[in-house]
């Protein structure tokens, strides 16, 4: 199981190599860190979020989206990103839960 673990986190922003971030991909505008709690998660430092949205912003579990969900999760500027990230954390989707155990099981900080 730690070799598939290995191919998803490899697709994690920070572990592509430098030219495909530069050319793929934007860097995270945010990064916190979250923790599994019940059946869904937990920002590790809510106060970290605790803030206005300067812009509005797609939030990602990891590698994952809330795209399963029918719906991006966006929130728009001016909105307090902890209020929610805390209510999207809750429902987590079910690949969000699925691709989340490669960093929780290998002690991989999972960020949001």
């Amino acid at each position: 199981m730690v070799h598939v673990y290995e191919k998803l986190q490899s697709v994690a922003f920070e572990r592509l190599p430098e030219p495909i971030q530069k050319v793929y991909l934007t860097a995270p505008v945010l990064s916190a860190i979250v923790e599994a709690e019940g059946s869904g998660f937990k920002l590790a430092t809510p106060s970290l979020l605790d803030r206005p949205a300067n812009q509005a912003l797609v939030p990602k579990l990891g590698i994952k989206s809330w795209r399963d969900s029918g719906s991006l999760g966006v929130i728009y500027e001016g909105v307090n990103i902890r209020t929610v990230i805390e209510r999207l954390l809750q429902s987590p989707t079910q690949p969000q839960r699925t691709i989340a155990q490669a960093w929780i099981e290998t002690g991989t900080p999972l960020k949001l």
